[in-house]
């Protein structure tokens, strides 16, 4: 698609960005020609502003990307000279994020968007980023211990307001990892929503640390109606492993959910399988713990070993990587497997049998039939049927049923890029 975009439009400038290419910029360049002409590394907005403006002083792409020196003065990119990589000066964290504009929704088709069954209440719904970062240590997040920096609770709430105007919005959903992190911050947005009586609902992640029933109480009373909490695994000595320090024990995550119900706010909990030294034992102990919590939805991820993970460093002590391009890299199939597992299909049927227990058990579908009030109730349960269905076949599927048909070189960067092994040789601008 890049290939024939640059075709069509070849005077347009084509910048890749996210996550892959921030961390593993070697993969995107090493050994091919690019489709793309830049590649921004991290946070995007200020480094695409100062990309803009060289590009419209040079008054054409061509004079841009020749001009090596100017292209080597802006911080946080990388591209590709005379076969090798060339990676500027890391361009820091943007510390006021009140600087940045709103998003630019209106540049999008914002009528097809629409959140899946169990991640809205009413429509229409919008999806809001008010913190980044995130301190804790968890080896599986690539976002472990970054700097945390939050937007201020009255922009958070000009950003609703301007949902609510333009677009007619009536909930939100906060993308945040844990929007509860700073007690302080969460307090004053609640208090803020609370005054202005905008009638808007939202949803969000927190951690279990960070709760107390006065805080869930404020959070109701502000519009909240569903938070999301990562539990991960019952197993003390794993969690003890990836360094999951989200709660204390598994009594005190029985206690917060137990609180978040009696609150009035509806419960969405995340496990995941295939973790370092999981046994299927293990994995089943998470089924368990889902049942005795009862939320009102329950995933199960497989653990995938992302590059700039500390679990991507320690991956070959407790187990062996699987797949064989990044496409392969996903939570419906597993791209890593722990010694105590004989076979990937072992795992996928252990998920598989979760799945079917959890969600086909009478309790809990009496429970969600129970809690249809409106027309608007049946559509959204239809879609976590259909959703359920998704993660079913999912759970069962092949390797090359689920996984991104790989560019032409990308299993050979792909194997080149093994843990502990050296990454191609830069050349460093700065």
């Amino acid at each position: 698609m890049l290939l024939d975009l640059q075709e069509r439009l070849p005077e347009v400038l084509v910048i890749l960005g996210g996550k892959h290419v921030s961390v593993v910029p070697d993969d995107i360049y090493e050994g091919t020609q690019p489709v793309f002409d830049l590649a921004v590394i991290g946070e995007g907005e200020q480094t695409l502003l100062e990309i803009m403006r060289t590009l419209e002083q040079h008054g054409s792409k061509r004079g841009f990307l020749e001009d090596v020196a100017a292209l080597e003065d802006i911080r946080g990119i990388a591209f590709q000279r005379n076969g090798r990589l060339v990676k500027t000066a890391p361009r820091p964290f943007i510390e006021d994020l009140d600087s940045l504009p709103l998003p630019a929704r209106d540049l999008l088709p914002i009528h097809r968007y629409k959140p899946v069954g169990n991640r809205y209440k009413r429509l229409p719904a919008f999806s809001m980023v008010a913190i980044r970062g995130c301190p804790y240590p968890c080896t599986f997040c690539s976002e472990a211990r970054t700097t945390v920096r939050f937007t201020k609770p009255a922009r958070v709430v000009a950003e609703i307001e301007h949902l609510i105007e333009r677009y007619g919005a009536r909930e939100i959903t906060f993308w945040d990892d844990t929007i509860t992190l700073n007690k302080k911050w969460v307090n004053e947005l609640c208090d803020l929503l609370i005054e202005k009586q905008l009638g808007i609902s939202w949803s969000c992640f927190a951690v279990i640390n960070t709760i107390t029933p006065a805080l869930l109480a404020k959070m109701k009373a502000a519009g909240c109606w569903n938070i999301f909490y990562g539990i991960e695994t019952p197993d003390l000595g794993i969690q003890k492993h990836i360094r999951s320090q989200k709660f204390s024990s598994n009594d005190h995550v029985k206690q917060v959910i137990r609180q978040t119900k009696a609150a009035g706010l509806e419960v969405r909990a995340a496990f995941m399988i295939g973790l370092p030294r999981e046994t299927p034992d293990a994995a089943m102990s998470t089924l368990g713990m889902a049942i005795d919590l009862e939320p009102d939805y329950v995933q199960w991820n497989y653990t995938v070993p992302y590059p700039g993970t500390k679990l991507w460093e320690e991956m070959a002590e407790h187990g062996r990587l699987i797949a064989s391009n990044w496409g392969e890299f996903s939570n419906w199939y597993p791209s890593y497997l722990p010694f105590a597992y004989k076979t990937p299909e072992e795992l996928v049927q252990i998920r598989k049998r979760i799945l079917r227990r959890f969600y086909l058990r009478p309790r809990y579908v009496w429970g969600r039939i129970a809690k249809v009030r409106t027309l608007r109730d049946v559509g959204r349960y239809v879609g976590l049927v259909v959703d359920f269905l998704s993660m079913l076949h999912r759970a069962g599927g092949r390797r090359s049923q689920v996984a991104a048909a790989p560019t032409p070189d990308s299993s050979r960067v792909f194997t080149t890029l093994t843990p502990r092994e050296g990454a191609p040789a830069y050349d460093h601008a700065h």
